[in-house]
């Protein structure tokens, strides 16, 4: 007889998104002793029966006999998603961010994790601040733009995974999921480990957004949260786009009468979006709201002649920055 973890069974079934009854059927198992097993602490199960569940679930027998892996805190992990997203798919990255913590804390046995850097504030605190202590944090000056956010974050002991599109492509996710990002308890006495989960994102734009907004979780959504979802993923776009751009400093250069491309060279220097820029400046009173939906329009009217797509789909300078990629940790 082999004892076994259930709860790495549900981690396992999860990350190769298999059914609970596909997997009873394969053991000639009920659905309720498959349930009961995986509710349970510990299991007992025959090595015929293990043969199978490794065969199903292409995970190695010792995988099975490991204690679970770190669990999620503070209320578990959090999503930039579209609203196509579904509950498998959700499921799918908890578990996901459990295996990298796993892994991470692993490496650590072997080599020291940079220390955790980042501040966690109440949701409260106006983002502005967060934003600017978190830049000081990852050892930015008030006003310099971020070369690598990827690297800043990780030698800032955030754990930053990026799945290529081999993987992503073939998950169901894939286009409907930019990023999670969740605080994994540590083993024995190491302190509570970040993680950032990156779909495979191609456009340097959206993946520094994304890992602002994944920031912006991490800060300010760990200690309390806002009630409403909406109102919480609000904020975390007005803190990426805050990291990114600081308001003081961007706004300085905001020309009296803006046009989409003099709207360019503040977009190249401070790595952020057109579209990105033109919310920022609105929500600081920068930008009064007709100038704002005309230029959105435009956005979303002008042709990119190299792409032959609306500048909101593909703006101008869109493969003038690499896509960063990750300098210390996971390709996943």
């Amino acid at each position: 007889m082999n004892n076994i973890y259930p709860d790495r069974l549900v981690q396992a079934r999860a990350l190769r998104k298999v059914k609970a009854i596909d997997l009873a059927s394969a053991l000639h198992w009920t659905p309720v002793r498959l349930s009961r097993t995986e509710t349970s602490p510990r299991a007992d199960i025959s090595d015929a029966e293990l043969d199978i569940i490794v065969d199903t679930l292409n995970f190695p027998r010792a995988f099975f006999m490991r204690p679970p892996a770190p669990e999620l805190m503070y209320g578990g992990i959090l999503h930039r998603r579209t609203k196509r997203t579904n509950k498998t798919e959700l499921t799918y990255w908890d578990e996901l961010a459990r295996h990298v913590a796993d892994f991470a804390l692993d490496l650590h046995s072997l080599r020291s994790l940079p220390p955790v850097m980042l501040p966690t504030v109440d949701h409260r605190e106006p983002v502005q601040a967060s934003a600017a202590e978190v830049r000081k944090r990852l050892g930015l000056a008030p006003a310099e733009p971020i070369d690598n956010l990827i690297l800043r974050c990780e030698l800032a002991g955030v754990v930053v995974v990026h799945r290529q599109p081999a993987f992503s492509n073939a998950s169901p996710s894939a286009g409907r999921f930019y990023g999670s990002s969740a605080w994994l308890r540590g083993r024995d006495r190491l302190a509570p480990l970040p993680v950032i989960l990156l779909n495979s994102i191609d456009s340097w734009e959206r993946l520094r957004l994304t890992v602002g907004h994944e920031l912006g979780h991490l800060v300010c959504h760990t200690q309390s949260r806002p009630a409403d979802d909406n109102e919480m993923e609000t904020q975390a776009f007005s803190f990426a786009s805050e990291l990114l751009a600081p308001i003081r400093y961007v706004a300085q250069e905001l020309p009296s009468r803006p046009t989409l491309n003099s709207l360019l060279p503040i977009k190249q220097k401070w790595g952020i979006s057109i579209g990105a820029l033109l919310k920022h400046f609105h929500a600081n009173y920068a930008l009064d709201t007709d100038v704002v939906e005309a230029l959105q329009k435009q956005l979303y009217t002008r042709r990119n002649p190299r792409t032959g797509k609306t500048w909101g789909a593909t703006e101008p300078g869109y493969d003038e920055r690499p896509v960063e990629s990750l300098a210390c940790w996971i390709h996943g």
